[in-house]
């Protein structure tokens, strides 16, 4: 019985965490798998970089950069393949001054 019911609370603490990421304003992950440069994970940080890998059990072994049709990729190889982030840049606040 214990073992079902730390089946289940891991199954929602995962399910959670997907949901958490998919809504993070931080990178994107929504109808995205990092495949290719066309399904890219939008990210805005290294950082971003590194969490979703982790959150997906991947370990980088490899990582380069690259400019694909005028786009920044970092691309890593994790797990013997390679998962492909798009570099974004965060909207900036226009400041007024009165």
């Amino acid at each position: 019985m214990k073992i079902i019911i730390s089946f289940l609370m891991l199954f929602v603490f995962l399910t959670l965490k997907v949901f958490a990421i998919t809504e993070n304003e931080n990178f994107i992950v929504e109808n995205r798998d990092g495949k290719s440069p066309k399904t890219a994970f939008k990210v805005y940080s290294i950082a971003d970089e590194y969490e979703i890998l982790a959150l997906l059990n991947l370990k980088p072994t490899k990582q380069t950069f690259s400019i694909i049709n005028g786009l920044y990729y970092d691309i890593f190889e994790a797990n013997g393949k390679n998962v492909y982030f798009i570099l974004m840049k965060k909207k900036s606040i226009n400041k007024i001054e009165i």
